[in-house]
């Protein structure tokens, strides 16, 4: 029965970080995005985003499972499609994991200046925020399974409470009227930001070796964590463009508009349409929590990659210098280089179809 419940609480924690990692920061981008089309064209699109993700997610854990070791994507490349795919895998591997991680750091550090701003000054701020990412990301890198399990079960549940309570506050402001559009023009301009939404075939890898590749639990952990975030994200444009009146001051047209920081403004909106004071604050926790649960499986998905690429073994020396090279560089890129949260995550959107849904497609055939 210990092995069972072991078992259990392993497909649980995959299950978590599968759905976690695809629900990021990007879900307050996602409405105004699909706006244009309206409610019933949005869901088509993301459940073609979903059914095309989940499918390369499973030829991924068709590939892992060839090899008896654990590996990571570099080695399937190299060993399946050769070297010099492996250089352009590599490439865009860490750019797409780099330029999320830039993104979530930038907004992470923008959403705490916004909570904290009346209580510390922005730099005492950006170096707090800093200091955490670092923290995090050696709690991360030298526990492993049992301390991440722990963690992203904490971060999660914080999660699940904040976006039920968002939820129960908006649901009885949605109009039906206002899900009833439909606009088929430009119908892909927001596949970009979807794909990336649903970018939880990056951490198949990391989640074979958690289950130790026993290929029963990793269908039901797929399964179960890819239906999760589709279900999060149908809820939630079912309550934002049934909120957000056509029209007006404050209109998504209004919003998307606006030069100013997109998520601030989002957020400022909602609350004037609601005139609920404290919505601000809860959309805020919510999209906090939304990138640590996100970056914890980034960043295990990266510490692995690493590992893999450079064949080093797992000690105190190595982790030291995999934490570094996972952590340092997006910090500079988010400090020196701030491009905007969404503009980075539509690239990203770019990279993921590449890396995620077509490569599993090319090394499974």
């Amino acid at each position: 029965s210990a092995k069972k419940t072991m078992n259990k609480n392993s497909i649980i924690s995959s299950i978590l970080l599968i759905s976690c990692t695809s629900i990021g920061g990007g879900m307050l981008a996602l409405p105004c995005s699909t706006a244009s089309n309206g409610f019933i064209i949005s869901i088509i699109n993301f459940v073609i985003c979903w059914i095309f993700m989940t499918i390369s997610a499973l030829y991924m854990i068709e590939t892992t499972l060839w090899f008896k070791k654990n590996i990571n994507i570099i080695t399937m490349v190299n060993q399946i499609l050769g070297y010099k795919w492996k250089i352009f895998i590599s490439i865009i591997y860490i750019l797409l994991l780099y330029s999320v991680m830039s993104a979530y750091i930038f907004a992470y550090d923008k959403w705490i200046k916004k909570l904290l701003a009346n209580n510390l000054d922005c730099d005492t701020i950006q170096f707090m925020c800093i200091v955490f990412f670092i923290i995090l990301n050696k709690i991360i890198i030298f526990n492993k399974q049992n301390s991440i399990e722990k963690l992203n079960y904490f971060l999660s549940i914080c999660l699940i409470l904040t976006y039920t309570i968002m939820v129960i506050l908006c649901i009885k402001h949605v109009r039906l009227e206002s899900l009833t559009h439909i606009n088929v023009k430009n119908i892909s301009q927001s596949f970009s930001l979807m794909i990336t939404s649903f970018g939880f075939c990056i951490i198949i890898p990391t989640i074979a070796i958690f289950l130790k590749k026993k290929e029963k639990q990793l269908l039901i952990a797929i399964t179960i964590g890819s239906i999760i975030p589709l279900i999060v994200y149908i809820i939630w444009q079912l309550i934002i463009l049934g909120i957000f009146p056509k029209y007006g001051d404050y209109s998504i047209i209004n919003l998307i508009n606006k030069q100013q920081d997109f998520d601030i403004m989002f957020i400022y909106f909602l609350e004037k349409i609601l005139k609920i004071s404290f919505i601000s604050n809860i959309i805020l926790f919510f999209s906090i929590f939304a990138i640590l649960t996100s970056l914890i499986g980034i960043s295990l998905s990266l510490c692995d990659f690493l590992y893999d690429a450079t064949n080093k073994k797992i000690n105190i020396r190595n982790n030291i210098a995999i934490s570094s090279i996972i952590i340092i560089p997006p910090i500079i890129v988010s400090l020196c280089f701030p491009l905007g949260f969404t503009k980075i995550l539509n690239f990203s959107g770019i990279l993921v179809a590449i890396l995620l849904g077509i490569l599993p497609v090319t090394l499974t055939w």
